[in-house]
Parts: structure tokens; C-alpha cells; sequence
């Protein structure tokens, strides 16, 4: 049985649940100040980076992608039609929160694989001034991203889902937003212009939903590499679908080739993908030692006696939610030290009991990746040939 992100992170912190897939941010300015009009989908903010009588709409809570962006973009259309918004301004963009609470961890390291593949053809796309953007840095600039990627999912491999969060500076102006993750359940995209056509916004949207759809293929970040490998033209094709003809690019080939390097790093680091999202069942009998060393194994791969306090707190509280009483002659937990409540969550995020767990040889950032090389990396843990079927 497999669970999915919310059911992971609800002892995190609370979340809003909804079915809707997007969120989405148009920031605009004008040539000249108007009243801003009653939306059934929007909501209207000012904000101080923007210019020129600058305001951001958000929609009020994710949409489906089929059932109600639409409705939402015609709304935007229709009601700021008589508006004289400047079109591509430096100042504004256009961010894509995509809602992650109802998929698995699996499928959000499928998305951050394919993603890290094609990143340098988003930006191409979003537009000739966002490559190199300091508002939205790709990986290929800005390789810390790469790196908290990996953090992240090897905190959730650990099932210790509170390293998920990040310092504000080392993931705000990512064009990958992962620190959202934590914040509301979602990642950001925030490559594309500030160019508020709907019909731009819905191709943009078109785009991002097909490496979505893609991403809930049972495949995981291993077998996406491999099928890559086999056949890259066709591996492409399949990820676009019918948005291929506007995200098609004589130097794409090239554009991929330059992060290929960083889609490797994040597809091997973390040993088996499929036991992420599995649900696990312990015994409930009591706060034994052996039990907790069962619950410490399970959530940090470690005996309870090497855990820091913070995480033996975590562990406890884990074993509290899924119902394990106190029994007299048995480990009191509350006689197990407390982790200072102001620094809990830092705590654990920052913990001793890290290590490195990426797997594999990969080359240099930047360096031409050779075909039998890649297969031999990917296929280091016995991994099997994927059909290109499949893809």
C-alpha cells in the first residue's frame, strides 16, 4: 500500500487539501491605474517589486487543469480586457505552483528528474530575458538546487520528512521552487514572462501538464534515465506530447546535454524509489526497546540508541499517531529527553544522523555524458532494461 505526500507530511504540519492540480500567479503593470474588479477564481495583491501601477493576480486555491483553468484564464481575459497591461515587462512573470499533496513522493522525483532533463528548454521558451534571470536561476547556474533536490529526497528516504525544509535565501529565486514543498504542498515554476495572455498561460500550463502526466507513469527516476538513454529523440517526444511543436528547438539536443550531468545526480541518489511511498506497519504493543529500535530502523535507518534527541522525539511521536500505549516496566516517553521547542523543527532538519547516499559515478558538471558510461551508472543497482515501450 503506498501513501501519498499529505499522508506523509501531515505530522509535519497542517495542510489545506485540494483536488485542484495548479496555482497560478500573474504578475501584471499598466500604462495607466484602474479599479480592480470582483473575481469568482482571483484575488488581487499589490506587491512592492512590481511597477508601473504593478498588481498580482492569484488564484484563490489550485484548479483542475481540464474542468476550471480554463474557466479561470477566460475570467482573467474578460475582466481585464479594457486594461492597458504592458505585455513582457522586465518586472513581472508568471509562476506555476503545482499541487504535489495528492501524488506520491515517486512522482515527484519523476517530475524533479524529467524537469532537471529539459529545464534549459523551459527556459528557452518562458522567454529570451529569463535565461540567466537572478529571479528565477536555472540549475545550470545556480547548481544548489541540484543539490537540495537531492537532500530532500534523501530526507524522505530516511522518512524524515521535516528535512524537507530550507533555509528562504538558498531556494527563493530558483526557477525551481522547492521550498514550497514544506510551505504549502507544492513546487514553483517561475520561468515563464510576465506575459499575461491567457492563451500564453494555458500553453505554458499545457507544457508543464504533460511532464506531469508523464511523472505518473509507473516509472521512477532510474528507469525514466534509462529510457532516455535508449532512445532520446523519441524519449523527448513522448515526455511533450502535443506541446513537442512549441517546446522544439534546433539546439535541443545541446540544451538537454547541459543538464544531463545534474538529471543523473538526482535519478541515482536514492537507492530503491519504489519504497518511498510505502506504508509502513509496526508493532504496537509497547515502548519496548526492541520496538524502538524498529520504529528508529524504519524512520532513519539507525538504532535508537545513536539517534540525536530530536529524532528520537520524532520517532516517539510517530509511534504515538499510529497508536502504541505505554505499558508500566516499559520505556516511559516522557522521560526521553525533549528537544528545545523553539529549535525543533531546525533540529531536525539539520540532525547528525545525515550521511551520503548518492549512489553511483557521475562525471563533471558540464562534461559530454557517453552513452555505455550513462547505462553502466544507472544500471548500478541491478536496475532492469526498460522497454522503450513504455515510454
Amino acid at each position: 500500500m503506498t501513501e501519498t505526500i499529505l499522508e506523509k507530511l501531515k505530522t509535519l504540519r497542517q495542510y489545506n487539501r485540494y483536488d485542484g492540480e495548479y496555482g497560478i500567479e500573474i504578475e501584471t503593470e499598466a500604462k495607466t491605474p484602474y479599479d480592480v474588479p470582483q473575481f469568482k477564481y482571483w484575488r488581487a495583491e499589490q506587491d512592492g517589486s512590481l511597477r508601473d501601477f504593478g498588481i498580482e493576480y492569484i488564484l484563490k486555491q489550485p484548479l483542475k487543469m481540464k474542468d476550471q483553468i480554463p474557466d479561470a484564464l477566460d475570467e482573467f481575459k474578460e475582466k481585464t480586457k479594457s486594461f492597458k497591461l504592458i505585455p513582457d515587462s522586465h518586472s513581472t512573470s508568471v509562476h506555476v505552483h503545482v499541487n504535489f499533496l495528492n501524488d506520491t513522493f515517486r512522482t515527484l522525483g519523476n517530475f524533479f528528474t524529467v524537469y532537471s532533463l529539459v529545464e534549459n528548454l523551459l527556459i528557452k521558451y518562458a522567454g529570451s530575458d529569463r535565461d540567466g534571470n537572478l529571479f528565477c536561476l536555472p540549475i545550470y547556474d545556480a547548481q544548489i538546487t541540484c543539490n537540495n533536490i537531492i537532500k530532500m529526497m534523501q530526507y524522505v528516504e530516511r522518512k524524515n520528512y521535516a528535512g524537507i525544509r530550507f533555509p528562504s535565501d538558498e531556494v527563493k529565486y530558483a526557477a525551481l521552487g522547492i521550498g514550497c514543498l514544506y510551505d504549502y504542498g507544492s513546487i514553483e515554476l517561475r520561468q515563464m514572462r510576465g506575459d499575461p495572455t491567457p492563451e500564453r498561460i494555458m500553453e505554458w500550463l499545457s507544457i508543464i501538464h504533460a511532464m506531469m502526466e508523464f511523472s505518473r507513469r509507473n516509472l521512477n527516476p532510474r528507469t525514466i534515465m534509462e529510457g532516455f538513454r535508449v532512445a532520446p529523440t523519441k524519449f523527448i517526444e513522448n515526455l511533450f506530447g502535443d506541446t513537442m511543436g512549441v517546446i522544439a528547438r534546433p539546439d535541443m539536443e545541446e540544451l538537454i546535454q547541459r543538464n544531463l550531468f545534474f538529471a543523473i545526480r538526482i535519478a541515482t541518489s536514492v537507492k530503491d524509489w519504489d519504497t518511498l511511498d510505502k506504508t509502513i506497519t509496526l508493532d504496537k504493543n509497547a515502548y519496548t526497546m526492541t520496538n524502538l529500535d524498529k520504529y528508529a530502523q524504519a524512520f532513519f535507518s539507525m538504532h535508537w540508541n545513536d539517534l540525536a534527541a530530536p529524532n528520537q522525539q520524532l520517532v516517539l511521536q510517530m509511534m504515538r499517531e499510529r497508536g502504541v500505549k505505554y505499558k508500566s516496566g516499559y520505556v516511559d516517553p516522557n522521560m526521553v529527553e525533549a528537544a528545545p521547542a523553539n529549535t525543533f523543527l531546525e533540529q531536525l532538519a539539520n540532525a547528525g544522523n545525515a550521511g551520503n547516499h548518492t549512489h553511483g559515478i557521475v562525471p563533471a558538471a558540464g562534461q559530454p555524458i557517453p552513452g555505455g558510461q550513462m547505462a553502466a551508472w544507472i544500471a548500478e543497482q541491478d536496475q532492469p532494461v526498460v522497454d522503450n515501450e513504455d515510454f
